[in-house]
């Protein structure tokens, strides 16, 4: 790799810890001037048993989550920044329903204007910043 490249990880559900672990490894065990700037984003798609890992690597961490989601209950992930939450569809649709166009979409207007959007309700907390759809 070169020195201004990093990696950017997707994971959806069970994979969401295993991302974090590689993130966390990657950012710990970089090389030269590169440590600690090898990750650039960790995207946490429905991301099972949240509560039992956290985002711990350099890069930012980005949380989207359909808070209908029978399979990977929601609970906040921690060292998280950034989240996106849904509450629409269906149960049987809620937890594939977050790796689909619609939510990538959805996360690029987030991440492009959120500030300006009326469509999103932003929450402050100690730990940082919540996006939630209304």
């Amino acid at each position: 790799m070169n020195p201004d490249e990093q990696f950017n990880i997707v994971s959806h559900s069970e994979g969401g810890a295993f991302a974090a672990g590689i993130a966390a490894y990657l950012s710990e065990n970089a090389w030269g001037d590169t440590k600690g700037n090898t990750v650039g984003t960790v995207l946490y798609l429905s991301p099972d048993e949240a509560d039992e890992f956290e985002h711990t690597s350099s890069g930012k961490g980005i949380q989207v989550h359909n808070l209908r989601d029978p399979i990977a209950q929601y609970f906040p992930l921690k060292g998280i920044k950034r989240e996106l939450q849904y509450d629409k569809g269906g149960l049987g649709e809620a937890h594939g329903g977050t790796v689909s166009t619609t939510v990538i979409n959805d996360l690029q207007t987030l991440l492009n204007d959120v500030a300006n959007s009326k469509d999103f309700q932003r929450i402050e907390t100690s730990d940082g910043v919540i996006y939630r759809r209304k």
